[in-house]
């Protein structure tokens, strides 16, 4: 899986270790670990109680390792998960990207749910001369979600993320 190395590169061994711990318990479809994984689960799907994670197990329609991975990466401040379906989402994305940039974007790009290509290309050009890339995946295994990175353009060097992930809209 590819995104086990990116998030390896970005949060270190020591702490990708942990994320591997908790994908194990979340793997296990354990009920009881819920309390440990609820902080991440929170952030990735509908799921509020250990009562609606049981539900969810029952039904098969439990956290994909993918969704989770983008879930922890959030949870430590390595991405901004973000909805179709927020308001603001220009600030939001505009105020991420200053806090890791320290650069601030115009917020002249408007979100649309039916081309969201042209708001993440935007950003993209944005971010280009301050050496960073944008990276976006997008989710829909539980409602339209997506989940920005912006990483220094170097880090990236020959990284098989951004030829995988950088989402482009062919």
């Amino acid at each position: 899986m590819i995104l086990t190395d990116f998030s390896r590169l970005l949060l270190g061994d020591n702490e990708f270790q942990n994320v591997l711990r908790l994908l194990t318990l979340l793997q296990s479809h354990d009920v009881a670990a819920y309390d440990e994984l609820s902080h991440i689960i929170k952030i990735i799907a509908p799921v509020f109680s250990a009562e609606e994670y049981a539900d969810c197990l029952v039904e098969g329609s439990c956290v994909s390792d993918e969704l989770f991975l983008l879930g922890c990466l959030t949870a430590h401040g390595q991405c901004l998960e973000i909805g179709a379906y927020d308001e603001d989402l220009c600030e939001t994305v505009a105020a991420f990207t200053a806090r890791l940039s320290r650069v601030t974007l115009d917020n002249t790009h408007a979100f649309d749910a039916e081309e969201p290509e042209v708001f993440f290309e935007s950003l993209q050009e944005a971010v280009e001369p301050l050496a960073y890339s944008l990276l976006v995946f997008a989710s829909e295994d539980f409602f339209d979600q997506f989940f920005v990175f912006l990483v220094p353009t170097d880090k990236l060097q020959g990284d098989t993320v951004a030829s995988e992930y950088r989402m482009t809209w062919d």
